[in-house]
């Protein structure tokens, strides 16, 4: 350690004598800071500890350096390690030299793979469009008819085809001509009255309530009742659609024959009532329209319920 002239002259202190240790010991100081040194480390106990350490030091490497080994005592020092062990060192050291000039390349290539995986920009594009519809769900009165049913709207007359009309027989007072004669030839007054009432009673619909004490085993009994006698759904909801919780309806065509079996058939599980009234809908012949409401007995203090028409 070499100093500056200025400084030649200037007491040694602790730090400085340490520092110049090793050239003292190799012999590199000129003769006035060697001096200096001696003065400085006659007075200090910590400095001559700090040089015995130095000289030991020294003698260890000396005799270090004259150390030698044979090749397989070389060769077994060599594999102490596994390679793997050597590797991941070497590439410690490497990234601490240099490493980290390649972490702005590893961002930017992590954030494209992720941008990749998530897009998917090979997949084709198939988005649809989602069009949400409000749809109010109501229980219509029937489905659409059948083919062979003609439907006529309200607002018009049906068209009534007559046939020709028959001789008619001379006039005569009413007083003289009874209703019906002993052979039974209906009057021609008589016989009109009859089309009048089967051109107001030709669109028609039956509504029954039954009241069922075993709710829970008679509605589907009902169900399969109806089917044997060939009824079929006239609704949009299936036969016994569980319209509340105790409380099942039933809306369907049926064989104008089968009502009585039916019926006789519904008394078995709770008093029922049935209801007859005219609508626009016109069966075909021999079909009648039913609407029946099966009700819990047990539930139901027979108060009168709006009814889905």
């Amino acid at each position: 350690m070499n100093l500056e002239p200025h400084d030649k002259h200037k007491k040694l202190s602790r730090f400085m004598c340490q520092e110049l240790l090793y050239e003292f010991v190799t012999g590199r100081l000129d003769t006035e800071k060697q001096k200096s040194v001696d003065t400085f480390l006659s007075n200090d106990r910590d400095t001559q500890r700090e040089l015995e350490q130095l000289k030991r030091g020294l003698r260890y490497t000396a005799q270090a350096g004259r150390a030698q080994i044979s090749p397989k005592l070389r060769e077994a020092l060599l594999k102490f390690e596994p390679q793997w062990k050597k590797n991941l060192s070497a590439w410690t050291l490497w990234s601490s030299q240099r490493g980290w000039k390649i972490l702005p390349y590893v961002f930017v290539t992590l954030a494209l793979v992720l941008g990749l995986a998530v897009t998917k920009p090979w997949r084709p594009s198939s988005h649809r469009e989602i069009v949400l519809v409000e749809q109010l769900k109501a229980e219509p009165d029937i489905v659409s008819p059948p083919a062979d049913v003609l439907v006529e709207h309200p607002s018009i007359k049906p068209m009534v085809e007559v046939s020709a009309p028959a001789p008619t027989p001379a006039l005569v007072p009413a007083t003289s001509i009874p209703a019906t004669d002993t052979s039974g030839v209906v009057s021609p007054v008589v016989q009109k009255e009859d089309e009048e009432d089967k051109t107001q009673t030709a669109g028609a619909i039956t509504r029954g309530d039954l009241e069922a004490t075993d709710f829970a085993g008679a509605w589907p009994a009902i169900r399969e009742k109806i089917e044997a006698l060939g009824g079929k759904a006239a609704g949009n909801v299936e036969l016994g659609w569980m319209r509340k919780k105790d409380e099942s309806y039933f809306h369907f065509s049926l064989p104008e024959s089968n009502r009585k079996e039916l019926e006789l058939f519904l008394k078995t599980f709770g008093p029922v009532r049935f209801s007859t009234e005219r609508h626009p809908r016109v069966m075909p012949e021999g079909q009648i329209r039913i609407i029946l409401t099966v009700k819990d007995g047990n539930s139901h203090d027979g108060r009168e319920e709006a009814e889905t028409p």
